[in-house]
């Protein structure tokens, strides 16, 4: 059937059928427009949450490598938000066999899988034990339940675990790795084992596996170890007298005659404040003006030893409405003895 318009064109009129054909398209137009919609609200709902798992990995002092690793085992967690593997190391836990399964077939050099190995234990350390300072081990049996390691089998395979009990002489680990990439472990087989603790230092040791089933083995714990690099200590807050003297010595790279370096350079002691302390560098409050490029002597007293050390202006910062100047000053010479006291005295008072 159709109607004449005014136009005196023909219109057919439309049946019940095309009506609802019209209205379904129309609806699926809007339902497509919907879901893309949502779609893009999720990718940058995602995009937020991601950016907030890098934040926080910063704040947490990871490096651009550790944080690119953790962002890709945060990737593969089922949790849709990926900043929920802070608060439970059972999401990293779970991801973690997927990323050594993908790190298997990515045919790295040993030097490589030694380096992220090694990477992954202080992220996890770094998200679920974090610490200012640990005392030193005496003996690997004061290892607790939940201390993240890795092992290597010949210097070629490379196994990541965590402790779960040690009793008897003997530590159980659970491993992360898939079951079927453990075809290299086996009982007797000698294992180097490496550790790291937040807050103490790297160790490394060989044992030897004892038991082994499935994702958990038990090896012996041993007689002797090796204390690696320790984790530096964090600066501490004081409030510490100190007297900055001009260090005659001049600085390599400048050009200037040691007369014209010497102009206007106060050779009187300064008396300053230290506020700031750890064992490479200090920050003082002084209200006289110090120089980039000239060295200063730092003389302070720490438990009734007298601190003596060459340092260097690294940043200065003034406070507005204020006469008063801070300066940081690099370490640049210092005796053994003096770096002794000083990390003595910062571990003696962390809180």
């Amino acid at each position: 059937m159709e109607i004449e318009t005014v136009f005196g064109v023909k219109w057919r009129i439309p049946t019940l059928y095309d009506i609802s054909l019209i209205i379904l398209i129309v609806l699926i137009l809007v339902f497509i427009l919907v879901i893309l919609k949502y779609y893009m609200k999720s990718r940058e709902k995602q995009a937020h949450l991601y950016q907030l798992l890098l934040f926080k990995a910063n704040q947490l002092g990871l490096t651009n490598y550790q944080i690119k690793i953790l962002n890709s085992i945060a990737g593969l967690s089922k949790n849709k938000n990926p900043n929920a593997i802070y608060s439970n190391p059972l999401f990293f836990e779970s991801s973690i066999g997927k990323f050594l399964v993908f790190l298997n077939t990515q045919n790295e050099q040993v030097e490589s899988l030694n380096r992220i190995y090694k990477d992954i234990m202080v992220i996890y350390e770094k998200l679920y034990h974090p610490s200012k300072f640990k005392k030193p081990l005496e003996n690997i049996a004061e290892l607790e339940a939940g201390q993240i390691l890795y092992f290597s089998i010949r210097k070629t395979n490379y196994y990541l675990g965590k402790i779960t009990k040690i009793e008897n002489n003997y530590i159980r680990i659970k491993l992360f790795n898939i079951e079927r990439s453990n075809k290299d472990i086996a009982e007797n087989n000698e294992i180097q084992v490496y550790l790291w603790r937040t807050g103490d230092a790297e160790y490394t040791f060989i044992s030897s596996i004892t038991a082994a089933s499935k994702n958990t083995i038990a090896i012996t714990v041993p007689e002797t170890y090796t204390r690696g690099e320790e984790v530096r200590p964090p600066s501490i807050g004081v409030d510490l007298p100190c007297i900055i003297s001009f260090n005659p010595h001049l600085a390599e790279d400048d050009t200037d005659t040691e007369e014209e370096q010497k102009k206007n350079i106060k050779y009187d002691e300064i008396e300053a404040s230290v506020i700031k302390l750890n064992i490479d560098e200090a920050l003082i409050m002084i209200d006289q003006e110090l120089l980039y490029d000239y060295e200063y002597f730092l003389n302070f007293e720490l438990d009734g030893f007298k601190v003596k050390i060459v340092t260097v202006v690294m940043a200065k910062k003034t406070l507005k409405d204020s006469n008063l100047n801070y300066y940081t000053l690099k370490f640049k010479d210092i005796t053994d003895a003096s770096k002794e006291v000083i990390h003595k005295f910062i571990i003696e008072n962390l809180h």
